[in-house]
């Protein structure tokens, strides 16, 4: 994740990248800065975690997860794990993974509040 501050642009005439570490779920309940966030999406069933695990800080009620935690987790779990579609022949399957994977980027880019 990075941004630019447009006021030190305005007054370098360049833009001043800057990098962050995003706080994401490393494992069940426990966060920490990250330089990446993976594009994996959990979506956990009623028995598949204790209760809080996917709760984030801005977000106790989340009730998937993103990131690392999703793909180390859902590595367990493939049948509730969003991955990637590969484009291909149209078929009822084909298009139930391109939904999962709208969702998935939709759900990893509206994760963390603005």
């Amino acid at each position: 994740m990075a941004y630019v501050d447009l006021a030190a642009t305005k007054v370098q005439g360049k833009p001043d990248i800057k990098h962050f570490a995003m706080p994401a779920a490393r494992r069940s309940g426990e966060t920490a800065p990250r330089p990446l966030l993976p594009s994996f999406l959990y979506l956990p069933g009623a028995h598949d975690l204790p209760a809080g695990a996917t709760a984030m800080p801005w977000d106790p009620a989340c009730p998937y997860a993103v990131g690392e935690f999703a793909r180390n987790h859902g590595s367990r779990v493939p049948g509730r794990l969003v991955t990637s579609a590969s484009p291909g022949s149209v078929t009822p399957a084909s298009i139930a993974r391109r939904r999962s994977c709208l969702e998935r980027t939709a759900r990893c880019a509206t994760h963390f509040p603005c």
